[in-house]
């Protein structure tokens, strides 16, 4: 009687080659604990820190709106408040190199970090509610995630644009979702908006959690700075025309404008580099203006 020889397995390192593939990001995070009543030794993690090789860095919360109900009731808003605070501080320090931050509150502590890989910062993120916040949703086995949501705002967001500059000039309909028409390499670059002189990404600022904005305009960026060698000489300007939360409204707390404020600055800073402009607006009236302006002005 013959028997069939087993399958040789593939060699592990094979394995994890093809598990590994794409993850590119190596960093660490660490959780951001508070004690739900000070002194008693107890914690919860509210938000998950991660920062890359980079020191780009990101913070995400992850306690549940129905917990900080359930703990504080008539004061889970207040509550909420008190952990964006630290949140936003604990973002600040670490961008400027603080990997032990002093917290602005009492009863917060950071604890310590541990290491990850990923394909995107995010991904560090998932792994730091997978092992420390219980309490959490996590992001598996959802229908949608962040950056699909990102995606769909960042749309909406164009096409009021889009509509507000159609109103008066029909004639610029032809230069808007230019796509393909950049390559970089193999690979063509999409842009929102692009008539030879001047091109345009669009892009949106999340009220909540302004810093994680950074992950989806990026690729925005990346989108004008990557014009190539061959068009880099016709096109004079660049603008990313981004959709702010409105800072005048009368719910919106002093510290949550003072985060915005601080992010259109980090992004300012970044597009600068670029040579990119930053155009930041609640209103689409106000960016559809701006764009058919510069269009005009830079006509091909």
């Amino acid at each position: 009687m013959s028997v069939e020889p087993s399958p040789t397995p593939s060699p592990l390192p094979d394995q994890l080659a093809a598990l590994m593939q794409g993850m590119t990001v190596k960093g660490r995070w660490a959780p951001l604990f508070v004690e739900p009543i000070s002194g008693s030794g107890e914690r919860l993690t509210t938000s998950i820190v991660a920062l890359d090789q980079d020191r780009n860095v990101l913070v995400e919360r992850c306690i549940r709106p129905e917990v900080l109900r359930a703990l504080y009731g008539a004061k889970a808003k207040a509550f909420a408040e008190m952990i964006a605070v630290v949140e936003h501080d604990v973002r600040k320090a670490m961008l400027q190199g603080v990997d032990v931050p002093r917290m602005p509150l009492s009863g917060f502590t950071l604890g310590g970090f541990r290491r990850g890989i990923g394909k995107d910062l995010s991904q560090l993120i998932e792994q730091g509610r997978l092992m420390c916040a219980s309490l959490s949703r996590s992001a598996i086995g959802q229908a949608t995630d962040q950056s699909e949501d990102e995606s769909q705002r960042t749309t909406d967001w164009a096409s009021r644009v889009r509509e507000v500059v159609l109103q008066t000039a029909t004639d610029l309909r032809p230069y808007f979702g230019r796509a393909g028409i950049v390559p970089q390499g193999q690979v063509a670059t999409r842009l929102d908006f692009y008539n030879g002189r001047y091109a345009a990404q669009f892009g949106v600022i999340r009220r909540e959690n302004p810093g994680a904005s950074i992950y989806h305009l990026k690729p925005r960026l990346w989108g004008l700075a990557s014009i190539s060698p061959d068009l880099a000489g016709l096109v004079r300007e660049k603008d990313l025309i981004v959709h702010r939360p409105r800072l005048s409204v009368a719910s919106m707390q002093l510290t949550e404008r003072d985060r915005i404020r601080d992010f259109i600055d980090e992004l300012v800073q970044a597009a600068d580099r670029q040579e990119i402009f930053v155009y930041h607006t609640d209103r689409a009236v106000d960016a559809g203006n701006r764009l058919t302006t510069q269009a005009r002005k830079l006509a091909a």
